[in-house]
């Protein structure tokens, strides 16, 4: 027994609960350590839903060419935006039925334990190199989850480029 909560099956009628979206809910960076059973604390701030624990993140193995790997952590009304969007796409689009494929796939609904941990299952935290540590970074509606070594590469990576941001504003 592994100690994580069992995750809910992906299906085709599966819609998250629609919870009204906090787009600054998650911000900042915060260092955690990961225990031997893979569970990361969340900040209190990013624990609850709309007031809620009861919620489930899609938890994806953001893992593709040219982009450090990461997990990505979708709370319900982000997961189900993205789902409405993906999901609403033509199905004889072979490109959209990959990324619908790739999503599905890479893909976990995690719940907190009642202590507000997120449990990663192994093949999640091996697909990001996450070891005894990580590193939350809040993303405004969703927060990525990084090693800290992947992240240090991020960091630097974000501060050679500062001129950009006011340009994408």
């Amino acid at each position: 027994m592994s100690g994580c909560p069992t995750p809910s099956p992906i299906s085709a009628f599966w819609v998250p609960p629609v919870v009204q979206a906090d787009p600054n809910r998650y911000l900042s960076d915060y260092e955690c350590a990961v225990d031997e059973k893979r569970r990361i604390r969340l900040p209190a701030r990013w624990q609850a839903a709309g007031g809620r624990r009861d919620f489930e993140l899609m938890v994806i193995a953001w893992v593709f060419p040219g982009q450090p790997p990461c997990l990505l952590a979708l709370p319900p009304e982000t997961w189900n935006a993205l789902t409405k969007t993906i999901w609403g796409l033509p199905l004889s689009d072979p490109r959209t039925e990959r990324v619908r494929r790739v999503l599905a796939t890479r893909s976990e609904l995690i719940s907190l334990d009642s202590v507000g941990r997120l449990c990663l299952p192994q093949w999640l935290a091996e697909a990001a190199g996450i070891g005894s540590s990580a590193l939350l970074v809040g993303r405004g509606d969703r927060f990525e989850v990084f090693s800290r070594e992947v992240h240090a590469g991020v960091r630097a990576a974000d501060s050679a480029c500062p001129e950009e941001a006011p340009q994408l504003i």
